[in-house]
């Protein structure tokens, strides 16, 4: 037999204004967390460096700029050091502010949530007592919620599996929240994946693009050493561009970029002018020039080596920086998809206990005969009489939104419950 079916019309009046109310909650809920969420990405606390490390980081640049790539190196050593204490302080302290307001709001809703729990249970025993029909068996509720719930879970199809109009809507949307709730509770994974993604491109774009510039270097060095010792110079010798997945519009638009890419620069020319050699013969003045391009080219190719590692540690700074905040964020989710699960099972009890409300008081046959005729009967043939013994409607409120206060029965303001039975 169709529970629901057979089941009188103001008793469906009834349960369809509970679970509007019920969905009005969770609407409610809804946008208090997205309005708190949208605070919490606006207004955080300014983020800055200490005056020592900010004196550290301008040794640094003094350093390497000088050519003093020894010193450069352990001053570096410093800087990460700061970076990483100052950024884990920074982005916790963010973390604690932002679990703090959760916190805050999410304990106003679970207070709400036993509140509704209150209400509802209210409810069923001012419908029984109106109907005139006995309290409902605790334990009967509690086994046929647990069955709806076992219900829609057997119902729900398998991944792969699903079939357009199969499911019905509240099972989607019901999916679709859990779906939600996963990803709160995975956004860590799945940003460092991102993360880690876009490094290796930075890295690898690095890598191409300093070995062509090397490689550009070398093949200028020759050409120059050819013009010193009399040799023929070809034509200039053009290294192509390297290319690569970053190149891509597509990608580009895509990546997250850890930092800045960092180009390599420097002169191709290492030589020195011929003028410069004074009365020296030409064998002893190719000798010289031959000196100086072989010292130039050193020079040029350690500063480049320098500017590549430079480069790389900015990357890989950055690369820090977002680890850190990615699990500060993932603190903030986590709490989050913690409380998603309680509102959830708050909610999914709430409408399965109406629902096996519902199906109790219909499947029991207790209900009088003046308020238990089905809803096609009701609905068929004749109008309803108004007088003496007729089938009563229940005037339930419309109210758009509900009057949520920290009392009980207002969850429920409005809603008229049937006469008694005659």
């Amino acid at each position: 037999m169709n529970v629901i079916r057979e089941a009188p019309l103001w008793l469906l009046e009834w349960r369809a204004d509970a679970l509007r109310r019920i969905e009005a909650l969770r609407s409610k809920w809804r946008r208090e967390r997205e309005k708190l969420d949208l605070e919490l990405e606006t207004l955080t606390i300014e983020a800055g460096y200490s005056e020592q490390l900010s004196s550290l980081m301008e040794r640094e640049e003094e350093a390497g700029a000088s050519g003093n790539f020894e010193a450069r190196e352990q001053i570096a050593v410093k800087v990460d050091e700061g970076l990483a204490a100052e950024t884990q302080h920074h982005f916790m302290t963010q973390s604690d502010l932002n679990i703090r307001k959760l916190g805050a709001l999410f304990h106003q809703q679970d207070l709400e949530s036993r509140s509704f729990e209150e209400a509802l249970t209210a409810q069923i025993v001012a419908v029984c007592r109106s109907a005139s029909v006995g309290p409902v068996d605790e334990a009967s509720l509690a086994e046929r919620i647990e069955a709806l719930a076992n219900q829609a879970e057997a119902a729900f199809p398998k991944p792969g599996r699903f079939i357009p109009g199969s499911i019905s809507l509240e099972a989607f949307a019901e999916e679709e929240r859990r779906l939600w709730r996963v990803a709160q509770a995975s956004m860590g994974d799945s940003e460092r994946l991102h993360l880690a993604e876009a490094l290796k491109l930075q890295l690898r774009r690095v890598d191409a693009d300093w070995n062509a510039h090397e490689e550009q270097m070398h093949a200028d060095y020759e050409a120059q050493r050819a013009e010193i010792e009399g040799r023929r110079v070809e034509e200039r010798t053009l290294v192509a561009t390297p290319s690569g997945p970053w190149k891509s519009k597509e990608k580009q638009s895509r990546l997250i970029h850890t930092a800045p890419i960092i180009q390599p620069e420097g002169t191709m020319n290492f030589a020195s002018s011929s003028s410069d050699m004074g009365d020296l013969g030409d064998s002893e003045a190719m000798e010289v020039q031959l000196r100086q391009l072989d010292t130039a080219f050193a020079k040029a190719k350690a500063k480049v080596a320098y500017q590549k590692q430079n480069a790389v540690r900015w990357i890989l700074r950055q690369n820090n920086r977002m680890l850190v905040q990615i699990s500060a964020m993932e603190r903030d989710k986590t709490f989050l998809s913690q409380h998603l699960e309680r509102e959830e099972a708050s909610l999914q009890t709430a409408t399965r206990k109406v629902n096996a409300f519902t199906d109790l008081l219909v499947d029991g046959g207790n209900l009088p005969a003046t308020l238990r005729m089905g809803h096609q009967e009701q609905t068929a043939g004749q109008p309803r009489s108004q007088g003496r013994g007729a089938i009563p409607r229940l005037a339930l409120a419309k109210a758009k939104h509900l009057d949520h206060t920290n009392n009980s029965k207002s969850f429920f303001h409005g809603t008229t419950l049937p006469p008694l039975a005659k």
